[in-house]
């Protein structure tokens, strides 16, 4: 069954997050701004056989509370609502005068596994942005309940934490490009890959090159898409061909993912958003940046030969060799 973790280290004892999620309104604070969420029963606060019935956009949620030991967990069931299957724990560990607050939520799709493999990702992403929320408001809650109960004067560090917090708001959200197209010179760049190097795609001038755009690593369609790339290796190399991946996430990331995946080829991190936006492939997804699932075949001249938009990942690499074949005529 799919599983989602969101962790954070809040500067509060355990005693002040877990009291925190005990108040009659943490519903209220925690509610995500959109979709919409109405509130249209509550009977009880977060122990066992306590329910709460929602309204979330166009869906009606009840969770019924099922477990509870006090400052260390509470975990709440959908068991009514649009997952075929959601058990949420939230989990508190003291850290001393800190605490790891942790939201573990095990799902599972309407629509068998097929659906997990469809959507899977897209679940992930809106539980992250949620989480992502919950966690800032929570830690901003508790973090100001702990400095009023034991005052420091140290300017210095508000300085420094107001300035953090700044840089950390989000960017205003910045127009895509038009999104390339057959005939045009392929727009250059150069971006990290996995293992540090930089690539840029003038790298690659004489051989055509298979620039794919891609949400997220380690999600189910990306794994899919990468896969098939890698299965497929050697008939691109019998081709002069080379595959590039591009998405928003680190090299970090992008190491484990090739890691776990056994992938060879070049995985570029644009954590800028500068790469996706100047190929017309950067998409808003509830309110978070990611690469849209596009691929652009440019030929060894450096041209743009053809592009795929929104293309399905299970039978994409069969789709390029295919176009690689007809240009080969």
């Amino acid at each position: 069954m799919p599983t989602f973790v969101k962790t954070t280290v809040l500067e509060a004892p355990v005693e002040t997050v877990f009291a925190f999620h005990e108040r009659d309104d943490a519903l209220r604070l925690l509610s995500p701004r959109f979709p919409p969420l109405r509130l249209i029963r509550k009977t009880g606060g977060i122990e066992p056989g306590s329910k709460v019935e929602l309204k979330i956009g166009p869906f009606r949620w009840t969770a019924l509370h099922t477990a509870y030991e006090k400052n260390r967990l509470f975990v709440d069931e959908q068991i009514e609502g649009p997952f075929a299957k959601w058990v949420h724990r939230h989990e508190f560990e003291s850290l001393g005068r800190a605490t790891r607050l942790t939201d573990r939520v095990e799902y599972r799709l309407p629509g068998g596994e097929w659906m997990n493999r469809l959507l899977g990702w897209a679940v992930q992403l809106g539980l992250e942005q949620m989480f992502r929320e919950r966690h800032r408001i929570t830690k901003l809650y508790c973090e100001k309940e702990t400095r009023e109960r034991n005052p420091r004067k140290n300017p210095k560090k508000t300085m420094k934490t107001c300035l953090l917090s700044a840089l950390l708001l989000p960017a205003g959200l910045l127009a895509a490009e038009a999104l390339p197209q057959a005939g045009q010179p392929a727009p250059d760049f150069a971006l990290p890959s996995q293992d540090g190097s930089r690539i840029s795609l003038h790298d690659f001038k004489g051989k055509w090159v298979v620039l794919y755009f891609y949400p997220k690593d380690g999600t189910a369609g990306c794994t899919i898409e990468a896969h098939n790339f890698q299965r497929d290796i050697a008939k691109y190399e019998q081709n002069r061909a080379v595959i590039v991946g591009v998405s928003v996430d680190s090299t970090g990331s992008h190491r484990e993912f090739c890691a776990k995946q056994g992938l060879t080829f070049k995985l570029l991190a644009d954590t800028e958003k500068s790469v996706s936006r100047q190929y017309g492939s950067l998409m808003n997804l509830l309110g978070y940046k990611i690469s849209s699932r596009n691929t652009f075949l440019v030929n060894p001249e450096g041209r743009i030969a053809k592009v795929w938009t929104g293309v399905d990942p299970g039978r994409h690499s069969t789709e390029v060799l295919a176009a690689l074949a007809q240009f080969a005529r």
